[in-house]
């Protein structure tokens, strides 16, 4: 059997196994068989066919997993910035141990912490008004209205 043709029946399993997980990395792997099976067919050797496939395969999973990250950390700024609690105004009675409270707001109690908790290592945050900068989880985060 050719080189070319180990390298298509390899690239066919990945693209056999890529159908049943859906993470595109091993259809990613599969295009680097196939330029490899390629390389093959126009007789390239085998260490030329190998570090074809393997270059195409890194780059090609590099550039996926890049994309997905950006995407996924624009999503997060996106889903933020679309929330209209950010901007809202609270109350705080007191302020609780690690600058932690508990806020009555939209009918609930929810847990806030302070935003920048630095600002307060020198003396403990005082109760008032505070505006919610960002939502983290379940937590509300707060910052001292100016």
């Amino acid at each position: 059997m050719s080189d070319s043709t180990i390298w298509w029946v390899l690239c066919g399993l990945l693209v056999a196994t890529e159908l049943s997980t859906g993470t595109l990395y091993l259809l990613l792997l599969a295009l680097g068989a196939a330029l490899a099976a390629i390389l093959g067919y126009f007789d390239a050797s085998f260490s030329i066919q190998i570090t074809a496939a393997a270059l195409l395969s890194m780059i090609s999973c590099g550039l996926l997993y890049q994309l997905r990250k950006n995407k996924t950390s624009t999503h997060a700024a996106t889903h933020n910035s679309n929330n209209l609690d950010i901007g809202q105004i609270v109350q705080v009675e007191q302020w609780q141990f690690h600058d932690s409270t508990e806020v009555q707001y939209r009918g609930a109690q929810w847990q806030a912490k302070l935003a920048d908790p630095s600002t307060s290592s020198n003396s403990p945050p005082t109760p008032g008004a505070y505006i919610i900068t960002d939502i983290q989880g379940s937590f509300l985060i707060l910052q001292a209205c100016s």
